[in-house]
C-alpha cells in the first residue's frame, strides 16, 4: 500500500514537472514570480543588542 502511494506521487511529481517545463518553454524560459514587479520587500525594525549585566552560572 505504501509503495504505491509512493508511486502515485512520484507520478503526479513528474507530471507536474512536465507541465511546469512546458509552461516555461511556451513563455519563453520566464517562469511566474521571476519578475521585478512581483518581488516584494520587507522594512526591517531597528533593533539594539544591550550587554549582558547578570551573573554567569554553571
Amino acid at each position: 500500500m505504501i509503495r504505491k502511494q509512493q508511486e502515485e506521487w512520484l507520478k503526479k511529481k513528474v507530471e507536474l514537472q512536465m507541465q511546469m517545463q512546458m509552461q516555461s518553454e511556451a513563455t519563453g524560459g520566464v517562469t511566474a514570480g521571476t519578475t521585478n514587479e512581483t518581488r516584494s520587500t520587507v522594512k526591517l525594525e531597528k533593533y539594539t543588542i544591550t550587554p549582558f549585566t547578570g551573573d554567569y552560572m554553571d
